[in-house]
Parts: C-alpha cells; sequence; structure tokens
C-alpha cells in the first residue's frame, strides 16, 4: 500500500504550506486504522474503502488539475487531500450507533423502520445494515466532520478559522443528486485563502466513480449488482479492468478509458449502465465548470472510450428503443383502462393513498395532528374558470419523489424502499406507476400543484399530453397545509362524461359505482357524498357475516340467506317418474327406488348425471300425451317453463359414461338429420322404445347435480363453483381493493343449503393484487380470495344454522372434503384442517 507522502497532491501541499500538510499527515494517521479496518467490518460483502481507495482518489484528482495544479493554493490542495480521506468515513461508523439502528433509534434511519429494512433485504440483517450506512455514510461523514473531527479542521496560522463545515459538504456531495451540487457556493473565502466547494465536490465525484477495476467495486456499481447472482468472488472472476490510469489526453480534452475483459453478459449489462452514469457525471462536471474562473474548468471529453472486450458472447451496437409517445399513449389511453372515464378513478385512487398514507404517518408517529386531521378529497366544478379541480389533502410530493418517481413513468413510488423502509400498516393499491398518465384522458394539459407533509416548499408542474417536457416552479408555502391538486380542462372532462347539464350527477354515478367512501371524505363542490353501501338488517332468514372476524386485512360482509335442505330433488325425480332406468354400459334395467339402487355407480368426481324424457299435456286438449313430438323441439323450455311437463321417466348412466349436450338438452342420434348437437345412442333406448311403441323420443334433458352422500341415504346436493349463479337467486356483490371497486368472479363450492345474498369486499391486504388496468384481481390472487370466502360461508353456516343432525354431518363432510387446506387469509383460529 502507497503512503501518503508518496502521493503527488500531497507533494505539492508540502511545496505550498509544510505546517498545513503536517497537520494532514498527522489526522490522515489517526483516522488510518479506523478506516482500514472498521469499513471491513461493516461490510463484508464490499470490496475497497480503506486508505487504498482513498490514494486512488488523490491520483485521480491530481490527473484532472494537474496542468494547472499551480493555480491551486493550500487550502484548497487540503481539501482536495480529506476530502479524499473523510468521504467515506461514515462507512466506519461505531459499534454504539450500529446499536442504535437496530434499536430504531438512530437518526440516521431518518424515520424507517429498521425492522421493515430487514424484511425488504430478504430478511438478512447484515444487509439491511450495509443498506442503512450505505445511504447514510455521507450525512454521517458531515456529521463527524463537523463534531467529534471538528477542532481538526483549522487553518495552522489561523486557529480560530475553521473549514470542517466546507469539508463536510464536499464529502456530503458523493452521495448526493446534481441538485446539491449545484446549490453548493462556488467562491468563499477562508483567512487569506479563497476556495470554490463546488468545483472541489465535483473532483471528488468524479474521483469516485473512475475507482473501478477488478478488485474494486464502486458502491455506485455495487447498487446494481444484485448480490443475489454475484460475489465478490464471481465478480473478480468474471470481470477486470486492465488501466489503472484511466484518464488521457486527446488533443485539448481529456477522455476517460476503461480497458478490460468480461466474461459474464449480465455484469456487462451492469458495466454499460455504470458507464452511462460515468458519462452523466462528466457532463455535470463540464457544465458547471464551464461557468466557472478558468482555473476551474474541467476539459473532459463526456463520452467514455469502452475498450472493455466481451469474452464468449458479442455485445453489439444495438440497444432497446422506446418510443416515448408510442408508450405514453398506450399508457394513457383506452388501450388498458377500457373508457375513457375511468382516469377519474385513477386519480381519486392516487388521492386516496395520499390520504390514507398521511392518516396512516401521523397514527404510527403519535402527531399531535392525528386526532383531528379528517382524510378529505374534492372535486372542484369551476366553470367559471373552465377547470376541474381534484384535491387531497394527504402526503403531497416534494422533489425528490416528483423527480425520481412522479416524472419517471412505471416506477412507483410505494413499491420502493424509499417508501417501504418507513413502518406503515396501509399498503396504498398504487403499484404500477402509471396511473397518473390516465389523466390525460379526461384533459389535453394537466397542471400538478402539490406540497409534501415534511416540507415548506410547493411545487407546481405543467404538462401537456403529447408532450414531454414539463414546467416545474418552486415556491415557499410555510402554511402546515399538504397535499395534491390535479387541475384539468373542464370542456374536455365534460365530453368525456357526455353531460354537460348535469355533470355532478353524472360524477356522482360514477363515484358511487367505483369508490367504497369509507374512513374518509370525498365531495363534489365541497358537498359531501354519503357511502353508497349498506349492510342489511339481519332477519330470521338472513344471516350476515362481519368478514374482519374472520380475515386479516380484508373487511366487509356477506350476507347469506338459509333455504330449505335440498337433498331431496334426486329422490323426488325418481319418485315422481312414470319410470327410472339404469344404463350400466351395456343394459338398461328399471328400478323404483334408491331403497333398491346402488347410487354409487353413477357418481364421478361428486357428480351425477341423468337424462329426463318429458312427458307433455296436449297444447290444445290438455291430455297426457307419452312422449315428445313436435316440429322444433327447442320449443320444449318454452313448454316446461308454461307447465305443460307433466311427467317424465328417468335415465341414469354409469359414472363412466358422460353425456355431452348443448344447453341441458340432448338428442336422440338417430333423429338428428343435420346440426352438430350433441345425442345419445338410439340403441341404448330401444326397451323403452319397446315398453312405449307408440312413443316417439327424439329430446331429453339432461340433470347434472354435484352431490355427497352417506350410506346411499342422505345427500347433500351443492353447486360446484360459480357459486353466485342459482336457477332461483341472483348474488350481488362488489369488491374493492382499497377502496376501489374492480371486477371479481365468485367461484367456489356451495351446498345449495345456502344461497349468497349480497357480498362487500374492501381488500386492504397486499396479498391480493389487481391487475395492471384495475379492471380485475389476478387470477392466483382470486382463487385464494375465492377459497376463504367459500370456508368462511360454510363455517360460518356451521355454527349458526339451525341444523338436523343427519344435515350437520354431511355439512362436516363437505368442509373436510372441499375446505380442508389452510388459507393464508384467515385468521388462525378459522384455519382448522
Amino acid at each position: 500500500m502507497k503512503e501518503l507522502k508518496e502521493i503527488k497532491l500531497f507533494k505539492r501541499l508540502e511545496k505550498l504550506d509544510k505546517d498545513f500538510a503536517s497537520q494532514l499527515k498527522k489526522i490522515a494517521n489517526k483516522i488510518k486504522e479506523l478506516i482500514n479496518k472498521k469499513t471491513t467490518i461493516n461490510f463484508p460483502n464490499y470490496t475497497n474503502h480503506d486508505m487504498n481507495h482513498s490514494f486512488k482518489l488523490m491520483d485521480t484528482i491530481h490527473e484532472l488539475i494537474k496542468d494547472n495544479k499551480k493555480d491551486f493554493n493550500a487550502l484548497e490542495i487540503a481539501l482536495m487531500i480529506y476530502s479524499c480521506l473523510f468521504h467515506d468515513i461514515g462507512m466506519a461508523i461505531s459499534d454504539k450507533d450500529i446499536e442504535k439502528i437496530k434499536d430504531n433509534t438512530s437518526k440516521y434511519l431518518y424515520g424507517q423502520d429498521f425492522n421493515e429494512v430487514i424484511k425488504n433485504n430478504f430478511d438478512n440483517e447484515d444487509l439491511a445494515l450495509q443498506e442503512i450506512i450505505r445511504i447514510s455514510h455521507g450525512k454521517i461523514a458531515y456529521d463527524l466532520i463537523t463534531s467529534k473531527y471538528e477542532d481538526e479542521f483549522r487553518l495552522p496560522e489561523y486557529e480560530n478559522i475553521s473549514f470542517a463545515q466546507s469539508l463536510a459538504e464536499i464529502c456530503l456531495s458523493h452521495t448526493k443528486d446534481r441538485s446539491y451540487v449545484e446549490e453548493l457556493e462556488s467562491n468563499s473565502t477562508k483567512g487569506e485563502y479563497e476556495y470554490n466547494t463546488q468545483f472541489l465536490s465535483i473532483l471528488l465525484r468524479l474521483a469516485d466513480i473512475l475507482d473501478i477495476d477488478s478488485t474494486r467495486t464502486p458502491l455506485a456499481l455495487y447498487e446494481a449488482i444484485d448480490l443475489n447472482d454475484f460475489s465478490d468472488g464471481e465478480w473478480q472472476k468474471n470481470f477486470t479492468i486492465d488501466n489503472i490510469k484511466k484518464i488521457f489526453k486527446s488533443n485539448d480534452l481529456k477522455e476517460i478509458k476503461l480497458e478490460g475483459t468480461c466474461k459474464d453478459i449480465k455484469i456487462h449489462r451492469k458495466l454499460l449502465s455504470y458507464i452511462k452514469w460515468i458519462e452523466n457525471e462528466l457532463r455535470l462536471a463540464v457544465d458547471l465548470t464551464s461557468n466557472m474562473d478558468k482555473k476551474y474548468h474541467i476539459k473532459l471529453n463526456t463520452e467514455v472510450k469502452n475498450k472493455i472486450k466481451p469474452i464468449g458472447y458479442t455485445i453489439p451496437d444495438l440497444k432497446l428503443n422506446i418510443d416515448y409517445h408510442a408508450v405514453t399513449n398506450l399508457l394513457m389511453g383506452e388501450a388498458i383502462y377500457g373508457s375513457k372515464d375511468l382516469g377519474l378513478r385513477e386519480l381519486l385512487q392516487n388521492s386516496i393513498d395520499a390520504i390514507m398514507v398521511k392518516k396512516d404517518k401521523l397514527e404510527m408517529e403519535n402527531h399531535p395532528s392525528k386526532d383531528s386531521y379528517e382524510p378529505t378529497i374534492n372535486i372542484d366544478i369551476d366553470k367559471e374558470n373552465n377547470k376541474v379541480i381534484i384535491s387531497d389533502n394527504g402526503m403531497g410530493m416534494n422533489e425528490y419523489i416528483i423527480k425520481n418517481y412522479f416524472l419517471n413513468v412505471g416506477k412507483s413510488y410505494y413499491k420502493s424502499k424509499d417508501f417501504l423502509n418507513y413502518k406503515h400498516s396501509y399498503n396504498p393499491i398504487g403499484n404500477f406507476g402509471i396511473g397518473f398518465l390516465s389523466c390525460f384522458m379526461l384533459s389535453d394539459e394537466v397542471q400538478v400543484i402539490t406540497k409534501h407533509f415534511d416540507s415548506n416548499k410547493k411545487y407546481t408542474i405543467e404538462l401537456e399530453k403529447n408532450s414531454e417536457y414539463i414546467a416545474f416552479n418552486e415556491d415557499i408555502d410555510n402554511s402546515s397545509k399538504s397535499g395534491t391538486e390535479i387541475v384539468l380542462n373542464l370542456n374536455t372532462f365534460t365530453n368525456v362524461f357526455n353531460k354537460i347539464n348535469d355533470l355532478n350527477a353524472e360524477l356522482k354515478n360514477f363515484i358511487f359505482k367505483y369508490i367504497l367512501i369509507e374512513n374518509f371524505v370525498l365531495s363534489i363542490n365541497n358537498k359531501k357524498l354519503s357511502n353508497n353501501t349498506k349492510n342489511e338488517t339481519e332477519t330470521e332468514n338472513l344471516y350476515t357475516i362481519n368478514l374482519s372476524n374472520y380475515m386479516d386485512g380484508i373487511d366487509g360482509f356477506i350476507t347469506i340467506n338459509k333455504s330449505p335442505f335440498y337433498n331431496n330433488t334426486i329422490n323426488d325425480d325418481v319418485e315422481n317418474s312414470i319410470s327410472s332406468y339404469y344404463f350400466d354400459g351395456v343394459n338398461l334395467t328399471k328400478f323404483n327406488s334408491f331403497d333398491t339402487f346402488d347410487i354409487t355407480q353413477t357418481i364421478n368426481n361428486y357428480q351425477i348425471q341423468y337424462i329426463k324424457i318429458p312427458l307433455i299435456k296436449d297444447m290444445e286438449t290438455g291430455d297426457k300425451i307419452d312422449a315428445i313430438v313436435m316440429a322444433d323441439p327447442w320449443n320444449l323450455k318454452e313448454l316446461i317453463e308454461e307447465e305443460y311437463l307433466e311427467e317424465y321417466i328417468c335415465i341414469f348412466f354409469n359414472k363412466e359414461y358422460s353425456i355431452l349436450h348443448h344447453d341441458n338438452i340432448v338428442f336422440l342420434g338417430n333423429e338428428i338429420a343435420e346440426g352438430n348437437h350433441e345425442y345419445i345412442e338410439s340403441t341404448i333406448l330401444e326397451p323403452l322404445i319397446e315398453e312405449f311403441k307408440h312413443t316417439y323420443i327424439n329430446i331429453m334433458l339432461v340433470e347434472e347435480k354435484n352431490i355427497l352422500f352417506n350410506d346411499n341415504e342422505l345427500l347433500l346436493e351443492f353447486r360446484k363453483k360459480k357459486a353466485h349463479t342459482s336457477p332461483h337467486h341472483k348474488t350481488s356483490y362488489r369488491t374493492f381493493i382499497k377502496n376501489i371497486a374492480l371486477l371479481h368472479q365468485l367461484d367456489f363450492n356451495l351446498i345449495e343449503l345456502v344461497y349468497i345474498n349480497n357480498i362487500q369486499l374492501n381488500i386492504k391486504t397486499n396479498f391480493i393484487k389487481n391487475d395492471i388496468s384495475r379492471k380485475g384481481i389476478l387470477k392466483e390472487s382470486e382463487n385464494d380470495l375465492n377459497y376463504a370466502l367459500g370456508k368462511i360461508i360454510h363455517l360460518f353456516t356451521l355454527k349458526n344454522f339451525d341444523l338436523e343432525e343427519d344435515e350437520r354431518f354431511l355439512l362436516n363432510n363437505f368442509i373436510h372434503e372441499f375446505y380442508s387446506e389452510k388459507s393464508f387469509l384467515l385468521k388462525d383460529n378459522y384455519n382448522r384442517g
């Protein structure tokens, strides 16, 4: 390892001011062991951030300024060296400070909950700790420099003059974005020295990002690499940078050159992204220094000369390009949402997330305003100014959120660690980062006015549908209010809803259709809307199931009717028929009742099929005829509905024989002259034709029943899947995810004893996921939800219905057969096996 005295920058400082150099050397020796050992202990997965890294940065800075290094004074040279030494000292955080992070008392968590950070880092405490320190190490260095080490940073000849604050700002800059650097001072004075903090921060940032080779991964690149995919060993094995020197002279400009090899295409892709990052930093350096005094000009080619050779694969000079207009028009249009008016649903969903996140934050922090805060959304129709303003008093957005998420299509703040690392109980529905674009279905021009809960700055953003360029303004607002306003054009908005004279009424209908108003206020022109759903009162035959008693993260209710126990319908068909028969695949055998017939021969996967050959009254005389003789057999259903059906013959089939039918009607094969209707072979019915010699049989009804049975006597019929469908009853059901309505297909096994009258769900858990358009629930989530609902209904029925002993026995068997598995959506005490 090099020694400080060998570093060219240090030699330059010695030549300028021996006292300054002596002071700096003393401090370097003081922190040397701390940096070399502590960063390795805290960051065993990370590559070198020791003194050798600091020396490399000093060499790079020297390369950047060597042509005019004589123009820089002793303080400027000292700050260059000090910043290289101290910029990563925050990674050498003390054991005491580490314990504070672990017990959630550290200020460097910035409100994050360490347990949440662990969850978001594969439940790995070491990775979680490293993430916190990595993100905060610039601020930790800032604090150490301005407190613990503050006395070390004084001008040798002026002991009362400290440059600690400027050094701290320079060190902090290497973890900040462009806006922070732009705000730094470019002309400061300490004692007799003038210096440029902004320029010095640019040098540090460039040197740090250029310290990349096969033995060291910069933090910026380490962030991009998935630690589950690449260990340090794999990184070093698959990638080498051969050139230690990276800055070369090319005509009047200096250029950055990277030479080496890479054996893994995934690592190579990350490197290409990192090179893009370097080029952005080069542009920042050139842009900012071009307006400074001549000595600060950094003359660099802003394109990196990439000489990294792929081994075993090729990297063509091609990349995936996205057409901004094509993609945004797709994401902001009816192709995803189906209807322009759903743009309003998306904006209201954004507001619901914002107000509920704020409510959650106030309660989590026990904020003084938590009891007085009333989450509110208002739609203001301003005809005088031709505006529609959708406003909320939620969290609002700060500049960081606007730049990193709001203006980045497809990048969701609520899915990022910037949100997830903070403790919260409310889980926003916004997951895809595209919902706001839907506002352009409502207006070609949109204005967004927003103020974050923790900020005194209000931002106004103006956007236009067919342009990627925006207007962005910042104002000071010291009021305690926070939230967001979305301003749309009233004429365009009105055309979407096709209501010029009664837009208010149309908006109310829309809101009642798509929004569950619960735990917040929703107003139109400041007139509150009442909740549009009501739970029915319980009566003797109507039972209400409170879902929050059974499930975590899902509120709502189910109302069910107790109906007659339909375990006799098959018996009734047999008893009421003129004759009943069983076809075993060869022979047709007559029987009179189930007492003399083994029904298990006909049951396949809980299903029994049989046909009924109806006997119809003569429509003119009212006399009974023995079978159906009609020109149009499809009139059969109409005849049955008008009760011309009087008697019938039943035929049960062996379970191996499947009756194919169309709309529950089947034809006799030899009577079908044309068409593709399903049929039964005529030979099966020859004994019947022999018995009813004058009968002309050509059409039959198919009955399909799902049953459980016991001892061939007790039958329990149930509807298999599609539980909301019934010939006697229609279920009313509404499903919401975080107060936003979407489609949900009820689909579970349901006993005939129960009719579902009404279902209303408000899903708050993140375990149930909606599709990108919010039209419905993802299929896997829908299956999980339906299973849990079916289990709840039957457990409730078993406990609360007045059942006969045999009915209870069969229902228990039914639950065991179809609902024995555990559901992660149910509370533990309802997850009976």
